[in-house]
């Protein structure tokens, strides 16, 4: 009598290995006929001939040979079982949430770096709108100074001293009408 994990083995692998055996058996016999038919042998006269067993019995001989190389592995212990549809798909349904934690780190990982990016990015323009307001200021400046008359250029490039002393010369040359008047006048 067979325990139940040995009948299941036996439902398993056995009982489809012995519908083999069988199935080789027909097809062999089948074509045995054909071939005699082919030879030319009425259908009454195939009994007379011997089945050639030999060329099935190898076939037969390795089915039989695993189903019982099955059986023993069950006694002994070292059969693992096979894997039912159950446990595949949990297996699968593993691997598949493994490879989607997977990837969706990778993607965050992108999103930070893309963050960081755009962060270094935006400080990076910033930084170059501080110094293209400050080249602005810089240009102001500039043209202020270009355009201002030659006094204030010489004021610019003077000492405190000689500044009083240019102011005082222009405010005297003014009061008595020399020089050049100033333009709001």
């Amino acid at each position: 009598m067979l325990n139940k994990e040995e009948k299941r083995i036996f439902d398993m692998y056995v009982l489809p290995a012995l519908e083999k055996v069988n199935e080789i058996f027909f097809n062999k016999e089948k074509l045995y006929e054909d071939e005699l038919e082919m030879e030319g042998i009425p259908e009454g006269e195939h009994n007379k001939k011997v089945f050639p067993y030999d060329k099935v019995l190898s076939d037969i001989w390795d089915i039989v040979f695993d189903a019982k190389n099955y059986v023993e592995d069950i006694r002994r212990g070292n059969y693992t079982k096979p894997v039912s549809w159950e446990n595949r798909q949990k297996r699968m349904e593993s691997q598949r949430n493994k490879k989607e934690a997977e990837e969706k780190e990778i993607k965050d990982n992108a999103y930070q770096k893309g963050r960081e990016m755009a962060v270094v990015h935006y400080e990076h323009m910033k930084q170059h709108s501080r110094k293209s307001e400050v080249r602005k200021k810089g240009r102001e400046y500039n043209k202020a100074y270009k355009e201002g008359s030659k006094n204030s250029k010489e004021f610019y490039k003077m000492n405190e001293e000689q500044i009083l002393r240019k102011a005082e010369m222009i405010k005297l040359e003014r009061e008595l009408g020399f020089g050049k008047k100033n333009k709001e006048e």
